[in-house]
């Protein structure tokens, strides 16, 4: 009787609290609509515990009491992960806040100094031009990286919560482990040991795979807000260290779901060694490239938002990335150049000290030109133009 009446319970607070429209829940994610989805939810937490109630009275206790437990557990779980993920959200849209603040302080800053030094300028000259900034970091891709890292863990940590909770009640959740795809073997003590790659280990891989790709992409916004923003980095040394990361976190993925299958180094570095010898010879070019672009990063002798020319090609570098560095010109179209060349050619970088720079334009006339009258033409249009 009293697990009956705790089980009528469970669902009584579930209705109040999961209710579409009047329940708790619903108050606080007022934003957000109900669908179909969420209505079958609602019928579920609510149905589930009173139909769990009910087995007792047909000789089910053990079952039943089995059962209630581990759903409650399970709410428990996934009211936690609610809460942590609420939680980290909230820090995070405090800190993209800050960050958002601080960003403005240091453009107005950066204004004023620029217009200070416009009104203190001399009349012949030499006043310091408008500099175009390539520090400004799109807070709105941030919280959207950001966002997706906190809800992937938060939805990792309730699943695996989730299997701990049901996996020793239901066996049938470890099939997995018993579905052998192929054996490996591997060196112990000088012993040659056997084991077996199942569908849960395949499984693991993917997700490891999968993982570490999805955990590259939206690293930045963790970075940003929670590392960058503390130290004195411009946009290239941002933009270095993110893609370096990304290829770390990466290699580190590959490497874990390469162990899920059973293929370590020892058996790798032979196929590496082939494949080394066979790079050398057929696809060199692509090699290069990816090491150029790896000396470009580390060695940042052309960063992203730097102005360069390239033999006749003179733009802005907009992306640099594993085989080749996108360059848009002045006629706004991107360029694609292989990372080599920017390290074997003759690159010229206005902007890689500092993004103040002095044009020379030479003017023409005709000989036996009243040199003096030339001049005061060209001062005059030079005064009359709003722009200089």
């Amino acid at each position: 009787l009293a697990f009956i009446a705790a089980s009528v319970a469970i669902a009584v607070f579930n209705f109040v609290f999961f209710a579409p429209k009047k329940g708790i829940a619903a108050s606080i994610a007022a934003d957000t609509r109900g669908g179909p989805i969420m209505t079958l939810a609602f019928l579920l937490l609510v149905l589930l515990p009173l139909g769990i109630g009910v087995l007792p009275l047909f000789g089910f206790y053990d079952t039943a009491t089995e059962l209630q437990s581990r759903l409650f557990q399970s709410g428990v779980v996934l009211i936690l992960s609610a809460i942590s993920v609420s939680v980290l959200m909230r820090l995070n849209y405090v800190a993209l806040r800050r960050f958002a603040f601080r960003q403005t302080v240091v453009r107005r800053a950066e204004i004023e100094a620029i217009r200070s030094s416009a009104i203190g300028a001399q009349a012949s000259g030499e006043a310091v031009p408008t500099s175009r900034s390539s520090d400004e970091v799109d807070s709105v891709k941030i919280n959207d990286q950001t966002r997706s890292i906190l809800s992937g863990l938060a939805g990792l940590g309730f699943l695996i919560g989730l299997w701990a909770i049901w996996s020793p009640l239901l066996p049938a959740l470890g099939i997995a482990n018993d579905i052998v795809l192929w054996q490996r073997s591997h060196i112990a003590n000088g012993i040659e040991v056997s084991s077996d790659v199942t569908l849960w280990n395949l499984t693991l891989s993917v997700m490891f795979l999968g993982g570490g790709i999805l955990a590259a992409r939206n690293i930045r916004g963790i970075l940003e807000i929670g590392i960058f923003e503390r130290m004195s980095l411009d946009a290239g040394e941002r933009y270095a260290a993110v893609t370096i990361l990304g290829y770390v976190i990466v290699a580190l993925g590959l490497g874990l779901s390469f162990a899920q299958l059973g293929i370590d180094w020892s058996k790798l570095q032979w196929i590496v060694a082939a494949l080394g010898v066979g790079l050398g010879f057929g696809l060199q070019e692509i090699v290069a490239n990816f090491i150029s672009g790896l000396i470009i990063l580390f060695e940042r002798p052309v960063r992203v938002g730097d102005t360069v020319t390239i033999g006749a090609l003179s733009g802005t570098v907009s992306n640099i990335k594993i085989r080749a560095t996108t360059i848009t010109d002045f006629d706004n179209r991107d360029v694609l150049i292989p990372n080599k060349s920017l390290i074997t050619e003759n690159v010229t970088n206005w902007t890689l000290t500092d993004s103040v720079t002095r044009l020379t334009l030479y003017v023409g006339v005709a000989y036996g030109s009243s040199i003096s009258h030339v001049r005061s033409l060209l001062i005059d249009v030079i005064e009359a133009h709003q722009d200089v």
